[in-house]
């Protein structure tokens, strides 16, 4: 942790990285501190894990470091509470060889976990690549289509603007009448495992993110990528989708179709 960091030019558009952390953790001695604003990182402390929630969101998107020793161990804990948050990523840096809390943190998501003995370089290059990502969409949809996706047969079917389409299982058909319903707008990951849970079984962030990877593979099966932009730390963002009205909010549960189930 007391390597000097080799120096990497920040790009224009991530010059107010922000850096959130606890007090006595890894990142915010003087030194590190230093070094990280070097870097253009920023490094704001606080003292409480209640502080450090209550500024997540504020002043833009940010990037929060947990460690194990500032956390008095509840790292895996405080990322599930922290997932999801608008505009925030998490680091989590763990005990070496801790891959039972590598795994829990991922899945209850964590961006990056990293060991504590990792070399400060790395830590920061990985800081810098999360906020990158955090600040521009992971998904680059295909140029507007001059005719929008749908969602059409009750909403069983997504159709892609060239004619093609798939159909939807019942949790796929919630999860993009969610964010078709919110089109251009971001929902959250919270939000949507809240509503997937609302109308079955009770669903996981981990489950919501399974979710949208097959939803975007069906989809690509049209020969055409479906605008479904994941944003770290903030969730998710459905472009350009129609709902026809005859799907509307009718039957819930759908018909009662075996293949349709999942």
């Amino acid at each position: 942790m007391h390597e000097k960091p080799l120096r990497f030019t920040m790009p224009a558009d991530v010059t107010q990285l922000r850096l959130l952390t606890l007090t006595g953790g890894l990142l915010c001695s003087e030194q590190a501190s230093q070094h990280l604003l070097e870097l253009g990182i920023d490094t704001q402390t606080y003292a409480s894990v209640d502080a450090l929630i209550q500024a997540c969101g504020q002043h833009g998107p940010a990037v929060c470091a947990l460690d194990a020793i500032a956390a008095g161990g509840s790292t895996v804990t405080l990322a599930g509470r922290l997932a999801g948050k608008p505009d925030l990523a998490v680091v989590v840096l763990g005990t070496p060889g801790n891959t039972g809390d590598q795994i829990r943190s991922l899945l209850l998501g964590a961006d990056a976990w990293l060991s504590v003995d990792t070399p400060f370089t790395v830590i920061a290059a990985t800081i810098y690549a999360i906020f990158r990502r955090l600040t521009t969409s992971t998904e680059c949809a295909d140029p507007a289509p001059s005719a929008p996706w749908r969602m059409a047969e009750d909403g069983w079917r997504l159709q892609a603007p060239n004619g093609h389409g798939v159909a939807l299982t019942r949790r796929e058909r919630d999860i993009v009448s969610v964010l078709g319903r919110q089109s251009g707008r971001t929902v959250t990951r919270a939000a949507l495992v809240e509503h997937l849970s609302a109308s079955g079984a009770p669903v996981s962030p981990e489950a919501v993110n399974m979710l949208v990877s097959r939803v975007r593979a069906k989809a690509r099966r049209t020969g055409m990528t479906l605008p479904l932009a994941s944003l770290p730390g903030r969730g998710y963002r459905l472009d350009a989708l129609m709902i026809d009205t005859a799907s509307g909010e009718r039957s819930a549960q759908g018909p009662c179709i075996a293949h349709r189930e999942g």
